[in-house]
């Protein structure tokens, strides 16, 4: 059921592509903070992918752990490919209290190859339990890809792993993001979560269930192709409203199980196509999805 359930959206969402590329910059619709008002041009080559982390003790083709320290302030994780641990059991992105480079944790980053645009992002995963800790799953570019900053995420806080974060940037300027409550506990529960992205339109589901979208009105929705990236990292005490105090356990970890993009009209696989789950559904109030 799930199969073709998503099979018929991805054909729906091809459409919807198409439509909206055309009247994204429809007059009538000012955006107060626009960076870019015309879309560009989907990239013919850039295909879907499909990687599952739960079959052997090695990663797939095709992504890679960073091994670098960020620069800028806010994160204080320098990235390790130490601490990304591939297993029978998933992918490992483990947290530790090692100075190095000037920061004062290690943390673990993926990024996949090329980059992707408008369709399907998928992620199978357990978010790490700990204050001052983030585990996310997002598209990113910027200055390093010289381009603004445009970012859509799905991030949990270990503070509080009965909720998610769905959020995006557009040329460096955030949404604000909306807080999904869970019926679960998400870092005991491997669970599906995604986004649908198009011109006109960023819609993200818990499971099989659309639980909130933004159509640009507040914020221009992202334009630019990006890097699919999974991240588990510590805060800077800068960010503790955010995270709460760093006080997490040395060695927490996020495990992810799958992970998959599909562009418009990709009929190639997704971790929804085997994924299963009896865990219960999110409760959305009438009219909250915006």
């Amino acid at each position: 059921m799930l199969r073709l359930s998503w099979r018929i959206r991805l054909l729906i969402l091809n459409a919807v592509v198409l439509i909206a590329a055309a009247i994204v910059t429809s007059p009538g619709k000012a955006h107060a903070n626009a960076v870019n008002l015309e879309a560009p041009a989907l990239d013919e080559d850039a295909g879907g992918f499909h990687k599952v982390f739960d079959r052997e003790d090695r990663l797939p083709a095709g992504i890679w752990p960073a091994g670098y320290a960020h620069p800028e302030r806010w994160n204080d994780t320098a990235w390790s490919e130490r601490h990304a641990e591939p297993t029978e059991r998933g992918l490992h992105l483990r947290v530790s209290r090692h100075r190095i480079h000037g920061k004062r944790h290690q943390g673990a980053e993926m990024h996949i190859n090329g980059t992707h645009h408008y369709g399907r992002y998928e992620v199978v995963m357990q978010p790490a339990r700990g204050d001052g800790l983030i585990s996310a799953f997002f598209t990113f570019t910027g200055a390093a890809h010289g381009t603004p900053k445009d970012e859509i995420d799905i991030e949990f806080v270990g503070n509080n792993t009965r909720q998610v974060q769905l959020n995006y940037f557009t040329g460096g300027t955030s949404y604000g993001g909306a807080w999904i409550d869970l019926p679960y506990d998400a870092a005991d529960h491997p669970q599906l979560y995604a986004f649908e992205w198009t011109p006109s339109e960023i819609r993200w589901f818990v499971g099989d269930q659309l639980v909130y979208r933004a159509d640009g009105e507040r914020l221009a929705l992202p334009t630019y192709a990006s890097t699919a990236m999974l991240s588990t990292w510590a805060a800077h005490p800068s960010l503790s409203g955010w995270t709460g105090p760093i006080t997490y356990e040395d060695g927490a970890r996020s495990t992810v199980h799958c992970v998959s993009y599909a562009p418009p009209g990709d009929w190639g696989a997704q971790c929804s196509d085997t994924f299963e789950t009896d865990l219960p559904s999110v409760v959305v109030a009438n009219g909250s999805l915006f």
